[in-house]
């Protein structure tokens, strides 16, 4: 089935990047279903392709945790003290 991207997504797709909005392609029933549903491509016309629109490029600021240790990729979470519980005060009031 023939689709127009309508949203970029990032990563790739068969170890090429998934095209910019506007491009129109071919993919398995299937897969062009899944992705019209989900909102990130729609039934392509039979109207020639326009030119894909330019995906912004986002720059990595750096401020990113590094992967943990273990080689899970995720940061190991920081140790968190154990919050003691605290009573009510009576409030000295006098009537």
């Amino acid at each position: 089935m023939r689709v127009e991207m309508t949203t970029h997504i990032s990563g790739t797709r068969n170890g090429e990047e998934w095209p910019a909005p506007g491009a129109v392609l071919d993919l398995p029933d299937h897969e062009a279903e899944s992705l019209i549903l989900a909102g990130y491509a729609k039934e392509a016309t039979d109207a020639p392709t326009p030119e894909p629109a330019a995906v912004p490029v986002v720059e990595e600021d750096g401020d990113e945790p590094a992967p943990a240790e273990d080689g899970d990729g995720e940061p190991e979470a920081e140790p968190v003290a154990p919050v003691k519980p605290t009573r009510a005060r009576k409030s000295a009031t006098k009537g």
